[in-house]
């Protein structure tokens, strides 16, 4: 295992060559590290490569976690430094923790893959990335699902009827545990009975990567939310 070191948090800053996230921090996400620390939880460590400079570095994995801390009034962070760290290892890291990664996210790290290491074939990069091959293919050739309209199809009718029997389904489970085992089964089996799983699968991680964003835009009304009922009780 590697050393775990101590460094002062000025030393640390951040290259968009070595952070697989795309748009930035995650505002929802910093606040829940802020709030954990404030509630005595230690986070792991930062992984980082020397930035070439003296005594300063690169964050490779923990970019939430180092905002976190800062805006706690950290003055040290612990460290793991890896001298031959790059995206590969940034997206390998954040596939074991954290936020799940976005489907543009996964389709970068496709054709990082596939610049670097032309020899990889589509199966084996899906294999890596976790997407499937048909998915791959259309984002090493360039191909790409359009909407009708472009942009964001604004709360269509199937939709918000799907969410209504979604939620009715949430408040009849006992808890809310049992919802998610429920309900990923179900998906789990769906997908696997279709004559193309692939695409259903990708459908499914395009879903996923339309509720994070949901979730983040609505972050703030659900903050507020919860601090009405503390306010209220």
């Amino acid at each position: 295992m590697s050393e775990v070191r101590t460094v002062p948090i000025e030393a640390l800053g951040t290259d968009s060559r070595f952070q697989v996230r795309l748009g930035g921090l995650r505002e929802a996400h910093v606040r829940s590290l802020v709030e954990a620390l404030r509630s005595g939880a230690e986070l792991p460590p930062l992984v980082v490569k020397p930035s070439g400079e003296s005594g300063r570095f690169l964050i490779v994995d923990g970019q939430h976690r180092a905002e976190a801390l800062r805006r706690t009034g950290a003055r040290f962070v612990k460290i793991v430094v890896q001298d031959d760290a790059d995206l590969w290892t940034s997206f390998q890291l954040n596939q074991l923790h954290g936020l799940p990664l976005s489907l543009d996210e996964k389709k970068r790290m496709v054709r990082w893959l596939k610049e670097r290491n032309p020899q990889l074939s589509v199966r084996e990069i899906a294999r890596m990335v976790g997407l499937s091959p048909s998915c791959v293919q259309d984002t090493l050739s360039g191909r790409r699902r359009e909407s009708a309209g472009g942009g964001l199809v604004q709360r269509p009718d199937p939709w918000r009827r799907f969410f209504q029997v979604l939620v009715r389904a949430y408040l009849r489970c006992e808890n809310e545990q049992s919802f998610i085992d429920d309900l990923a089964a179900f998906l789990a089996d769906f997908v696997e009975a279709q004559k193309q799983p692939g695409l259903v699968w990708d459908a499914l991680a395009a879903f996923a990567d339309a509720v994070r964003l949901a979730w983040d835009a609505t972050s703030e009304l659900y903050s507020e939310s919860e601090d009405e009922k503390a306010a209220g009780s």
